[in-house]
């Protein structure tokens, strides 16, 4: 341990416990299903894809999937969709913020993810 290394940002890995995985998955599934209902199902295989590396418990393909453009981006980006269904507009921003709350606690953490979250409490 050299003496500079109280600088250097700890990687603190992705808790990957069947519990948070069963979570993950039952609000991809929930949030998929709004998605489908509204024509928006093209998002589902993203989400899909990130069930997967969580469940193969792939740390590396999982931080990337989640801190993308596809999910927390600009225009397209999948927190930023309407829903013209006024409750489904809010169910949808409600189950995503509880996903967020997620990540959060199996340990991505992200400024950006954050900032996000605070702007959906908000829409809800």
């Amino acid at each position: 341990m050299g003496i500079f290394n109280f600088w250097k940002k700890e990687e603190k890995q992705i808790d990957f416990s069947d519990k948070n995985i069963t979570r993950l998955i039952n609000l991809s599934n929930l949030i998929c299903e709004i998605l489908i209902n509204n024509e928006m199902g093209f998002y589902s295989d993203y989400l899909y894809l990130i069930n997967l590396s969580a469940e193969k418990k792939d740390e590396t393909e999982f931080k990337n999937l989640i801190i993308s453009r596809n999910l927390f981006g600009g225009s397209g980006a999948l927190w930023e969709i309407y829903i013209e269904n006024k409750d489904e507009y809010n169910r949808f921003n409600k189950l995503f913020c509880e996903y967020i709350d997620v990540i959060t606690q199996m340990g991505i953490k992200n400024k950006r993810i954050m900032q996000i979250r605070k702007t959906m409490r908000k829409l809800v």
